[in-house]
């Protein structure tokens, strides 16, 4: 009960969940009324939980990452799951738009990010050379 492991599971309050493995281990009529009372007091709580779930949707910042990749296939003509739309797409924020400049920005990064990769890689070459 209440495992997080699961999405289609509910996590159940503590004292919840402590009622219903006790009622589940020794189900006298005291403890089955003790039970059902508690969910019965838990159950609005948990339904409003759940409306809210309902009503605050998807993740912004996961949506747009979205846009960003089905408008970086279509642009770029790669797969949305390419490495330059990962990469070009990430920090992709709602209200962003995907347009040709977004892209050529994001290419000028990787090229920036690359050639910093390779000079650091270089000093650490040097490095290594002027220790042994």
């Amino acid at each position: 009960f209440g495992s997080s492991q699961g999405s289609s599971r509910i996590a159940l309050p503590t004292v919840l969940r402590a009622s219903v493995l006790q009622f589940s281990t020794s189900p006298s009529p005291c403890k089955m009324m003790r039970a059902v009372a508690l969910v019965a007091l838990c159950l609005p709580a948990l339904a409003q939980g759940l409306k809210v779930r309902m009503e605050i949707g998807d993740c912004p910042l996961c949506v747009a990452e979205d846009h960003c990749h089905l408008a970086c296939a279509d642009q770029r003509s790669v797969a949305p799951g390419s490495e330059f739309c990962l990469t070009a797409c990430m920090g992709a924020h709602p209200g962003d738009v995907f347009d040709p400049e977004w892209f050529t920005r994001a290419e000028q990064s990787i090229a920036s990010r690359k050639a910093l990769d390779q000079n650091i890689a270089k000093l650490g070459r040097e490095l290594a050379e002027d220790t042994q």
